[in-house]
């Protein structure tokens, strides 16, 4: 039987990959059609929320909440945050606007904007998701 811990490393996989698939696409009509009419900073704290919602669902619907102990989800929340930023970094080394994947990360992780720490926070507050809803569930199952 697997541990605990390694199913908790399994659904953040899937937590992480579905989010990181849902952003592409977000990130594409964030990129290409909201932020041009709305600005970027407004297009991200438009796009955030529907993320945060995503991640509940997927969350909700692995029943998380049921299979995990509080600790476990902890650790599935920081794995599918390291996984989502692994993801990011990656993509944004092999899509970004140079040629040199290195220098390409490098302009990612230096972005201060207003919109890149409005999406990290989303991120982090993702990374809560897990627990959060072992904790609801905890308290109505008594």
């Amino acid at each position: 039987m697997m541990s605990e811990a390694v199913v908790a490393v399994r659904l953040s996989a899937i937590v992480a990959a579905t989010v990181f698939a849902a952003g592409f696409a977000f990130g594409i009509l964030r990129i290409w059609v909201v932020a041009p009419l709305l600005g970027p900073l407004t297009a991200v704290v438009l796009e955030v929320p529907l993320m945060l919602l995503i991640a509940w669902g997927v969350i909700l619907w692995l029943d998380a909440a049921r299979i995990l102990a509080p600790s476990s989800a902890i650790l599935m929340g920081v794995s599918a945050f390291i996984l989502l930023q692994a993801g990011e970094t990656l993509f944004s080394g092999l899509l970004g606007p140079g040629n040199a994947f290195a220098a390409n990360v490098q302009v990612y992780w230096a972005d201060r904007s207003p919109e890149r720490w409005v999406g990290f926070l989303g991120q982090v507050l993702f990374s809560t998701l897990p627990y959060i809803q072992v904790v609801r569930f905890r308290r109505h199952e008594r």
